[in-house]
């Protein structure tokens, strides 16, 4: 076992030696945080880029949508103008067709007509026929 004079001995010993070490660290630290700082520095250099780079890239890609968005609603209106010439044009066809389905009745029923008289016309000629038949005489009677 140590003696007392010993002990404390010992422990300036200790404490000297803790002190020499603290000395060390402390001596290096100035060289430490420059060397973080300095990285530091860099890293935030580079994060600078990287923001000024997607900054850049956002403001590329909102010009690039605003054009084809523009691109987007000239083709919408014309489009829609295509849209309202063909509904026009239909309802043009429409009332052609309907005209023409008027037209196609109307000949329907004029050739019903011509079949009708040319029936009657061909009646009409077995009637003279038949009364051309009886003599004279007896027309006169009938008449």
């Amino acid at each position: 076992t140590l003696g007392h004079s010993e002990w404390i001995e010992h422990e300036n010993k200790q404490q000297h030696h803790q002190q020499q070490h603290q000395k060390i660290i402390l001596s290096n630290i100035p060289d430490d945080l420059n060397i973080l700082l300095t990285s530091l520095q860099n890293e935030l250099s580079e994060t600078k880029k990287k923001l000024s780079d997607t900054k850049q890239e956002l403001s590329d890609t909102k010009n690039s949508t605003k054009m084809e968005l523009s691109d987007l609603q000239q083709k919408l209106s014309e489009t829609h103008k295509v849209l309202s010439d063909t509904r026009k044009e239909l309802s043009d066809t429409k009332k052609v067709l309907s005209d023409t389905i008027k037209e196609s009745a109307t000949k329907k029923e004029l050739s019903d007509t011509k079949k009708e008289l040319s029936d009657i016309k061909k009646e009409f000629a077995v009637a003279m026929a038949l009364v051309n038949q009886i003599p004279s005489e007896s027309r006169s009677r009938i008449v």
